[in-house]
């Protein structure tokens, strides 16, 4: 929970959740879909209802495995067509995915 405080505290913008949820010691890693579902479990949402931002194809399977949209903000590694079969929507960047927020 530490590492992921930091991360937060450094993304370079201001950030409040709702709800931040570690998987650690409680539910096994991507793509396991886990964490998402214990994340909108808590929240009380449906999984179809989630939208899940990832830069990770672990994380998109995740989403995939979890039954939620997925977003695909690139990172470091680039993703094949294998990949971008579980890809619902690209985004280059974060400020791109406010535009997606704002026509739900």
């Amino acid at each position: 929970m530490a590492y992921i405080q930091k991360l937060v505290a450094n993304c370079g913008f201001d950030f409040q959740a709702d709800l931040i949820l570690s998987s650690k010691g409680f539910c096994q890693s991507k793509p396991a879909p886990d964490i998402f579902l214990a994340c909108a479990k808590k929240m009380g949402v449906k999984p179809e209802n989630c939208l899940v931002l990832e830069d990770s194809k672990n994380g998109i399977r995740a989403a995939y495995n979890a039954n939620m949209r997925r977003v695909w903000i690139p990172d470091q590694v680039p993703f094949n067509e294998e990949d971008m079969k579980y890809v619902d929507l690209q985004c280059e960047n974060l400020k791109e995915v406010i535009d997606i927020l704002e026509a739900m």
